[in-house]
């Protein structure tokens, strides 16, 4: 069930924007602009003013882009969510790399969203996040999935070696995410959405979401997580 809407928007998902680049922050507002149930509280070109704007604004959902000035969008994420835990944040970027993705999953962002996404979309992203679920893009699932199925992986060979020598039995906690979190996550990755992954694996809908917004708590928590947010925190642009 949804939260109850601010009393600044009593009808409408009120959002705020974090873009520099200021083609794509208009544009972007005025995509968003023509959907009635959202409405666009104000806009950011940079973290520390993303920060503010949204202490001021107190919005109920933040668009934000990773690559800004000033403060870059995880830590701004970071702040936001300490600050406002309320505040949901869709991570919107172009990047396409691990370090960031990872760095983004342990600022606790809500959603991880390329720019490539059509608006109808992110539309309905940004209604999810509301509604307390979680999104994660397909390039995000993939990137989870390659570095978790290599953690076990090595994991796996480590046991093996040590249970050659000491004769230690593996107490099979290879990972903090479940063999059908990573299931839904490979369905994810390979384009799936939530109607197609819940037939295929029997379950509802709702059943679905509860294991994404589990699977971002997990991450957001995970020692890994962290450690590619503290590998990109000298110098992130």
């Amino acid at each position: 069930m949804a939260e109850e809407l601010r009393p600044s928007n009593t009808n409408r998902i009120s959002v705020l924007i974090v873009e520099d680049q200021e083609i794509m922050r208009f544009s972007l507002k005025k995509a968003l602009e023509k959907f009635e149930n959202l409405a666009v509280l104000g806009e950011a070109a940079d973290g520390l003013d993303a920060v503010e704007k949204a202490r001021s604004l107190n919005p109920l959902v933040v668009i934000m882009d990773i690559g800004l000035p000033e403060l870059n969008g995880i830590d701004a994420t970071r702040i936001i969510k300490s600050e406002l835990p309320e505040t949901r944040v869709v991570m919107l970027t172009s990047f396409d790399d691990e370090q960031r993705t990872f760095a983004s999953l342990a600022a606790g962002a809500d959603a991880y969203c390329c720019k490539s996404i059509q608006t109808p979309e992110l539309v309905s992203v940004i209604q999810k996040v509301f509604d307390g679920c979680g999104w994660l893009d397909s390039t995000v699932a993939r990137h989870v999935v390659k570095v978790y199925e290599t953690a076990e992986a090595n994991e796996n060979e480590e046991s093996v070696e040590i249970s050659a020598v000491e004769d230690v039995e593996d107490d099979g906690a290879l990972s903090i995410l479940s063999s059908r979190e990573l299931q839904i996550l490979k369905s994810i990755m390979h384009g799936q959405d939530e109607d197609e992954i819940a037939m295929r694996m029997a379950v509802n809908v709702d059943s679905v979401r509860t294991s994404v917004r589990k699977i971002l708590n997990k991450l957001a928590g995970d020692e890994r997580t962290h450690s590619y947010l503290a590998y990109l925190q000298p110098g992130m642009a």
